[in-house]
Parts: structure tokens; C-alpha cells; sequence
């Protein structure tokens, strides 16, 4: 039997706000970036740098960013 990859836990309320505080935005921003929809190339670059530093880099990556 194939194993499929498995997807990174998602965030609680909590972590979506702290992630939003960390990168300046709101946590609905957060949500959309994480959920792969198009993202501001700044607010993206912010959102990186602030899931790498708590801990959730697997959730970062160049998914949406510079589409808007």
C-alpha cells in the first residue's frame, strides 16, 4: 500500500493570530496564504519569515505570491 504525504497539521485560532501579529497582517491573510490563494509579494516575504521563526517553515513557501 502507497503512502500518501501527509499535509502539515494546520494552525489553531491561536497560532493564526500570532502568525499575523509576527507578519503585520490579519489572521484571514494568514488562512488565504496557507490555503495557497494569490498574496502581495510583501505580505508573503512576511508571512515566510514569520512561520519560519514559530516554528511552522513548512507551511511557508512561494506559493501565491506576486499574483495580485
Amino acid at each position: 500500500m502507497a503512502a500518501f504525504p501527509q499535509s502539515p497539521p494546520p494552525l489553531s485560532p491561536h497560532d493564526l493570530r500570532r502568525v499575523g501579529v509576527a507578519a503585520g497582517c490579519d489572521p484571514r491573510t494568514v488562512k488565504s496564504y496557507i490555503a495557497g490563494k494569490p498574496t502581495h509579494s510583501t505580505t508573503a516575504n512576511r508571512l515566510n519569515e514569520a512561520l519560519v521563526a514559530l516554528g511552522r517553515g513548512e507551511l511557508s513557501g512561494s506559493h501565491g505570491q506576486g499574483d495580485l
